[in-house]
C-alpha cells in the first residue's frame, strides 16, 4: 500500500501546474547562469563553465533558491484532503497512518526532486550554446552532474522537505510553514556571510548548513584551478559529516511528524473552524417597496472610486500571499548581507552598495512580476466568481488597469524597501559617505520604471494566453530571450523589450546618456500593451481570442483609440529619433566573471538582467 500511495501522489504532483512552472523557472535560472553573464552564481572562481567544481557549486546555490518551491509540494500532503473533504473517506479505509503519511510525503518529495532535474538539464543545454567561447568549456562530465544532483542536491531537498512537513503538521498553518522557509533561509545566508570572516567556525558552518555548500567550499578551498576543472570532491570528511547530520535530523523530524499526525483531527491551513452563528431575530415584515428604482451614478467620481477600490483589493491580494512574504524576506536578507560584505576603504561605497542591492533584488522582482501577474489576472476565474464580477456595472478599463497599477505599486514599494535595507546596512557598517539621493536617482526611480514595464508585459501575456500556466511559460521565454539577446547578436536596445543602453565598469552597471529616452520609447510600447490588455480582456463566457479581438477592434473608435494612436505615434517618433542619433547596436554587455562578484567565499551573487 505504501508504494501505491507513493505512486499515486507522485502522479498527482507531476500533473499539477506547480511541477511544470517550477521546472521551467529553474531551468531558466540554470540555463542563464551557464549560457550568459547576466546571471552569476557562486564564488566566482575562474574555472571552466562546465567544470565539475562549477557544476556542483551551481547546484548547491540553486538548491537554496529552491527552498521557496519545496513547501508548495509538501503542504498539499497535509491540507489536500481537508480542503477537498476526503478525510472522512480516508478514515473509513484500511490505510494505515504510516502508509498514508509516508507515502504521500515520499511522492511529493520525489516530485520536487524530479522537478529540480531541470537544473542539470539547463546547465548542460546552456553549455552547448554556440556563442560561448570554446576555450571556456571543457569536456562534458556526466559524473559531475550525477554527483551534484543525486548525491548533494536531492538529499538537501529531502532534508528541508521533512522540516516543512513537520511544521505543517504541528502548526496547522500554511503561513507558519512558509515562515519556516524564512527561518531556515536567513541563518543559511548569515552563515555564508560569516564563512569568510570567521575561519575558525568553518567546520561548524559546513555541518550546520543543510545543502553542504560550506562543507564543499571547505574541502575545495586549497584546490588549484586545474584540479577544480578536473576533480570532484569525495564524499568524506566535512561533506560526509554534513550529509549524516542532516539525514539524522530529517529522520527525527519525520518521526515527530508521524507522532503528531492523526486521522482524527483535521489539519491544515484550509481547515475552517466551526463557529456558533447567532441569527438576528426577525423583525416585522413591512410592505414591499413599490417606488421607482434608484438611478445609477457613473460620473468621474464613481470611476475614480471604483479604480481605487479595485487597486487596493489587488494590492492586498498580493501582499497577503505567503510566497510574497518569503520572497521579500529573502531579498531583504540577501540585500543586507550583500551590502555588509562590500568592503572598501573607509567602509562600503554607495555605488558598490547600490550594485549589491540591485544584484539581490533583480531576480526577486522578476519572479514577483511573472508569478503574481498570473495570480491577479486569473484570480476571479480560479475562484469561480468571474461571472458575478463580470455582470457588475464596472467599466471595461476597471479590470486590467487596477491590476497593472497594483503590480507597479507593489514592485516600487519592494525596491524602496531594498533601498532602505541598503542604507541601513551602510549605517551599521559605519560608512560616512552615504548618499540617499544616489539610491533615488540611480536605483529606485529607474528600477521601479523598468520592473513596471515587465509587469505590464506580464499582464498583457496573461490576458491573451489560454490559461495562466501558458502565460507563465511565455514570460519565462521572454526573460530567457532578454538574457541571451546580447550574446546572440540581437541586443539592440530598440528591439529587446525594456532594455536601455548601459555598460559595466568595475563590476557596476552604469547607464549611458539617453537611457531615459529609451524608457520613454518603451513606455509608449507598454501603453500599447495596456490598451491591448484592456481590449482583449475576458469578460463573460466568450473566451475565444478571435471573438475578443473583433470586439476590441470595434471599441478602438472611442477614447481608447485616441490613447493607442498617441502611444503609437510617440513610439514611432522617439524610436526613429533614437535610431538616427548614433545609438545603434552596442557591444554585448560584458559582466566580468571575477569583478562583478563578491569575495571568493561568498554564497552567491545574482547579476543584473539586461534592462531589468
Amino acid at each position: 500500500m505504501l508504494l501505491q500511495i507513493l505512486a499515486f501522489e507522485f502522479k498527482l504532483q507531476r500533473r499539477a501546474p506547480l511541477f511544470w512552472v517550477a521546472a521551467g523557472l529553474f531551468f531558466l535560472f540554470a540555463f542563464g547562469a551557464t549560457a550568459s553573464d547576466a546571471i552569476t552564481l557562486g564564488t566566482g572562481s575562474p574555472v571552466l563553465l562546465n567544470s565539475p567544481f562549477r557544476i556542483v557549486e551551481q547546484h548547491l546555490v540553486i538548491s537554496i533558491f529552491y527552498m521557496i518551491v519545496t513547501p508548495a509540494f509538501i503542504a498539499s500532503v497535509v491540507v489536500r484532503d481537508d480542503e477537498t473533504g476526503f478525510r472522512p473517506i480516508i478514515w473509513s479505509t484500511r490505510v494505515s497512518k504510516f502508509d498514508y503519511l509516508m507515502g504521500r510525503f515520499a511522492g511529493a518529495s520525489l516530485a520536487a526532486i524530479v522537478a529540480f532535474g531541470s537544473v542539470p538539464l539547463g546547465m548542460w543545454l546552456g553549455s552547448l550554446m554556440p556563442w560561448l567561447d570554446p576555450q571556456a568549456l571543457g569536456p562534458a562530465r556526466a559524473d559531475a552532474y550525477f554527483f551534484a544532483y543525486v548525491i548533494l542536491a536531492a538529499p538537501g531537498i529531502l532534508f528541508t522537505a521533512s522540516i516543512y512537513l513537520t511544521l505543517a503538521i504541528m502548526t496547522r498553518s500554511l503561513m507558519a510553514t512558509y515562515l519556516g522557509v524564512i527561518g531556515l533561509m536567513i541563518p543559511i545566508l548569515v552563515a555564508a556571510s560569516l564563512y569568510s570572516k570567521m575561519p575558525e567556525f568553518r567546520s561548524m558552518i559546513g555541518i550546520a548548513e543543510p545543502f553542504g555548500f560550506g562543507a564543499f567550499l571547505e574541502m575545495t578551498t586549497d584546490w588549484a584551478i586545474a584540479r577544480r576543472n578536473q576533480d570532484l570532491p569525495n564524499l568524506t570528511g566535512p561533506l560526509l559529516g554534513n550529509r549524516l547530520f542532516w539525514a539524522s535530523l530529517s529522520i527525527f523530524c519525520l518521526a515527530a511528524a508521524y507522532r503528531r499526525f492523526s486521522f482524527a483531527s483535521p489539519i491544515g491551513a484550509g481547515h475552517a473552524r466551526r463557529k456558533r452563528i447567532s441569527l438576528p431575530s426577525a423583525g416585522p415584515i413591512g410592505s414591499p417597496y413599490s417606488g421607482p428604482l434608484p438611478s445609477g451614478c457613473f460620473d468621474a467620481a464613481t470611476a475614480w472610486g471604483q479604480f481605487r477600490a479595485r487597486a487596493a483589493l489587488e494590492i492586498w491580494q498580493m501582499v497577503k500571499n505567503p510566497a510574497f512574504l518569503v520572497l521579500i524576506a529573502l531579498g531583504l536578507a540577501n540585500a543586507s548581507l550583500s551590502v555588509w560584505n562590500v568592503v572598501n576603504e573607509g567602509g562600503p561605497a554607495t555605488d558598490a552598495s547600490i550594485a549589491a542591492v540591485r544584484r539581490a533584488f533583480t531576480l526577486v522582482s522578476l519572479i514577483i512580476a511573472i508569478y503574481f501577474s498570473g495570480e491577479l489576472v486569473w484570480r476571479e476565474r480560479d475562484s469561480r466568481v468571474h461571472e458575478m464580477i463580470d455582470a457588475t456595472p464596472l467599466p471595461d478599463w476597471a479590470y486590467a488597469a487596477p491590476k497593472t497599477v497594483a503590480m507597479g505599486v507593489v514592485l516600487a514599494a519592494i525596491l524602496a524597501a531594498s533601498a532602505l535595507a541598503g542604507l541601513l546596512a551602510q549605517l551599521l557598517k559605519g560608512d560616512e559617505g552615504i548618499e540617499p539621493s544616489a539610491y533615488l536617482w540611480l536605483y529606485l526611480l529607474p528600477g521601479a520604471f523598468d520592473v513596471t514595464l515587465i509587469a505590464i508585459l506580464a499582464v498583457f501575456v496573461q490576458s491573451v494566453s489560454p490559461n495562466k500556466y501558458v502565460g507563465w511559460a511565455v514570460m519565462i521565454l521572454c526573460i530567457l530571450t532578454r538574457i541571451v539577446a546580447a550574446d546572440t547578436g540581437f541586443g539592440h536596445d530598440l528591439i529587446v523589450y525594456g532594455q536601455v543602453p548601459s555598460e559595466t565598469h568595475n563590476g557596476f552597471r552604469i547607464e549611458q546618456d539617453g537611457a531615459w529616452w529609451f524608457r520613454l520609447y518603451w513606455a509608449s510600447i507598454a501603453a500599447l500593451l495596456m490598451v491591448a490588455s484592456h481590449l482583449l480582456w475576458r469578460r463573460g463566457n466568450d473566451l475565444q481570442l478571435g471573438f475578443r479581438f473583433k470586439r476590441g477592434s470595434a471599441r478602438l473608435r472611442g477614447p481608447v483609440g485616441l490613447v493607442a494612436a498617441a502611444a503609437a505615434t510617440m513610439a514611432l517618433v522617439v524610436g526613429l529619433s533614437l535610431s538616427t542619433t548614433g545609438m545603434q547596436d552596442r557591444e554585448p554587455e560584458s559582466i566580468a566573471r571575477s569583478s562583478d562578484r563578491m569575495d571568493d567565499e561568498s554564497l552567491y551573487a545574482v547579476g543584473d538582467v539586461p534592462g531589468a
